[in-house]
């Protein structure tokens, strides 16, 4: 079943998450682009948060956003997470229905 008003529930989860005060990373997964909205304003709808956490990195391939989280303990940078997106379905024949990382987000994470 299609949303009706994806516009209008995005900003009633997003209202709940501001109310949390607490940071906020999103990656997309194989079926939020299926309906009325792209992975481009998907992310652009993110402005709705208040609290969205700092990425990195960003690097935005094929409408597949890549970035890096740092994650702080005691105001120091401890860990580092990788955040890929791999789209939906795959474009690959050698590969199942679903998509894969692509060459050029390897190559991303290796620089």
């Amino acid at each position: 079943m299609e949303n009706p008003d994806p516009e209008q529930t995005l900003i009633q989860l997003y209202d709940v998450l501001n109310q949390t005060k607490i940071s906020i990373a999103i990656t997309y997964g194989n079926h939020d682009a299926e309906g009325d909205f792209s992975r481009q304003q998907l992310r652009e709808f993110e402005d709705h948060l208040k609290y969205l956490a700092d990425k990195h990195d960003s690097y935005t391939i094929f409408d597949r956003q890549n970035y890096v989280l740092d994650i702080y303990c005691e105001d120091q940078v401890r860990n580092k997470l990788y955040v890929f997106d791999s789209d939906d379905y795959g474009k690959w024949e050698i590969t199942s229905k679903y998509a894969v990382i692509e060459p050029e987000q390897i190559m991303w994470y290796l620089k």
